[in-house]
């Protein structure tokens, strides 16, 4: 009877985690739907505003949620039997994300006009800004909530939540932006996530709401525990947002704000490719490196799954590659066809950059977080920051995409560099250790 439950239980578990994976992809595809909508009505300049504003609104969430939400996962999944432990934990956890994002909203009243005019080239847009400062801690409570859910293994609530809550924010930002434009755009963009919240909060089961005791004690030994994963998530999270934000800029001054949002809309093909690649694999990669303790095993086991994602990834970008054309119109308009010359090398630069995510898998797993923290600033922030500076030009735009390939080449090759001389030797010393 018991191996019965366990095994009801198992795939339980997998129906769930395919449900879970499944709202990730309505996420995707919504996401695209939107995109769709913004350059129809508001063109290349719209996307590139839009984008702007996505990426600055992305590294404040993160500060906002201080950049706990990975140790509350984790220590919501120790702590499942320890009732006690648990009510500490969310309470500690929803006290410090009311805190951060307070701290957050302060910060946006007071310059908001100043970080208006620097990132968004004009000071008519600084209300947007006191908007997402209203309505950060929204987006901070859905994000501790699904951390949560995520951390009990409760994917198939958490995929509820998400795929409705995605599906109320497209009818909202869609009659935003047909009825404001841009300012639409801009105004569902930061606030579209905190509506978000307000349905999971319509869905949440009252019984559950009312189990669920709030003390406003913080247990500091955990916040000190939480602020460990802090430093990785923040620069995990901010350093693409970061780069993005510093090349665009380079590419409005230099080549003229229509290019910058032509980039952004290839760019956001990248997120598709790669976010499709990262919900398969992510779940599964850490777990079972973890799990292996000797060389041999390892080499199998990573020759199989570097074939396996050379096969995904590389059918993945053909196919973009070949139907690029269509792609660009069914995903965009005729203003964006100039990406057409760009899409070459940031498909290839997509394919190593994803090669060279499976090593940095590796890295995270056998707790070379360090290791892991520095590749991610030097590919991710420094260098392509760095090429992009010195060769991006009026005259030489399409240099943008060789440079991402460029980049990323190198991400592959000192990221097996770093796999062959010192991951591997933690799997020598965790197999002497055992």
């Amino acid at each position: 009877m018991k191996i019965i439950n366990t095994l009801k239980d198992s795939i339980n578990l997998h129906k769930d985690k395919a449900f879970f994976s499944l709202s990730n992809i309505v996420k995707v595809l919504i996401y695209f739907l939107t995109t769709k909508i913004v350059s129809l009505l508001i063109g290349p300049v719209g996307v590139t505003l839009v984008s702007q504003l996505q990426n600055i609104i992305s590294i404040l969430q993160v500060i906002a949620t201080g950049g706990m939400t990975v140790g509350v996962t984790k220590y919501t999944a120790d702590y499942k039997d320890q009732v006690i432990r648990q009510y500490k934990l969310n309470n500690t956890a929803l006290l410090m994300t009311i805190m951060f994002s307070l701290l957050v909203a302060i910060i946006l009243f007071v310059s908001f006009n100043d970080i208006s005019i620097y990132f968004l080239g004009s000071e008519k847009y600084g209300y947007v800004l006191v908007l997402t400062g209203f309505f950060i801690i929204g987006y901070s409570l859905q994000n501790l909530n699904n951390s949560i859910l995520v951390g009990a293994k409760k994917y198939n609530l958490s995929a509820k939540y998400t795929i409705i809550s995605s599906l109320f924010g497209l009818i909202y930002s869609i009659t935003l932006i047909y009825f404001l434009k841009i300012h639409g755009a801009l105004i569902a963009t930061a606030t579209f996530q905190s509506f978000g919240f307000i349905c999971r909060l319509l869905l949440v089961d009252l019984k559950d709401f009312l189990k669920y005791k709030i003390t406003f004690k913080i247990d500091w030994i955990l916040v000190k525990k939480l602020l460990k994963y802090s430093l990785f998530t923040f620069i995990n999270a901010t350093s693409i947002p970061l780069a993005q934000i510093f090349i665009r800029q380079i590419i409005i001054d230099r080549v003229g704000i229509t290019d910058a949002g032509i980039w952004d809309a290839m760019n956001r093909i990248s997120f598709g490719i790669s976010f499709f690649v990262n919900i398969t694999f992510s779940a599964y990669f850490i777990p079972a490196v973890s799990n292996i303790k000797n060389q041999s095993v390892l080499k199998l086991w990573l020759r199989k799954n570097i074939f396996f994602l050379t096969i995904i990834m590389s059918s993945l970008c053909f196919f973009v590659f070949l139907f690029k054309e269509l792609v660009i119109r069914i995903l965009y308009t005729s203003e964006f066809n100039s990406m057409i010359v760009l899409l070459d090398y940031q498909l290839l630069g997509e394919f190593f950059k994803m090669m060279g995510w499976l090593f940095g898998s590796i890295m995270l797993a056998k707790a070379l977080t360090f290791d892991a923290i520095l590749f991610e600033v030097i590919f991710n922030v420094i260098s392509i920051c760095i090429l992009s500076y010195l060769f991006i030009s009026k005259d030489n735009f399409h240099n943008v995409s060789m440079l991402y390939f460029l980049n990323y080449v190198m991400y592959f090759i000192f990221s097996l560099i770093h796999f062959k001389f010192k991951t591997v030797k933690q799997f020598s010393s965790s197999a002497s250790a055992s």
